[in-house]
């Protein structure tokens, strides 16, 4: 028992990790392709990695919202129109995720990713 436990985090880390790139990748494909299936699959993984690692997931949705702010930027600075599926991914993304985590504080009265590590920096 005492060697899951020690692992457990290891096991959870390395999961989350390739939730991660699985939801990159299809990210990726969607902002090729402008198919709706990857990007519903990216968002799936994403809140999968919520679920199996929240602190991982926090760091992915702060990632994700820094290239949407730098694509704003970008757009307001240069005067350059990013593509539609760039804004549209990101926000489907990140709104989806924001919802899931807050159905999973509410609905199982447990901690979502954003509390949970407001709790640990507190």
């Amino acid at each position: 028992l005492t060697v899951g436990g020690t692992y457990g985090g290891f096991y959870a880390n390395w999961l989350a990790w390739a939730e991660c790139l699985l939801s990159l990748s299809l990210l990726s494909r969607y902002l090729k392709t402008g198919k709706s299936a990857p990007l519903a699959l990216s968002i799936l993984f994403s809140i999968a990695m919520l679920f199996t690692h929240p602190w991982f997931w926090d760091v992915y949705m702060a990632a994700l919202f820094l290239c949407l702010v730098l694509i704003l930027i970008r757009r307001r600075a240069f005067k350059k129109i990013p593509k539609k599926e760039e804004t549209k991914g990101l926000l489907f993304i990140l709104s989806g995720n924001a919802l899931a985590d807050l159905l999973k504080e509410v609905g199982y009265n447990m901690f979502g990713g954003l509390k949970q590590q407001l709790e640990y920096i507190a």
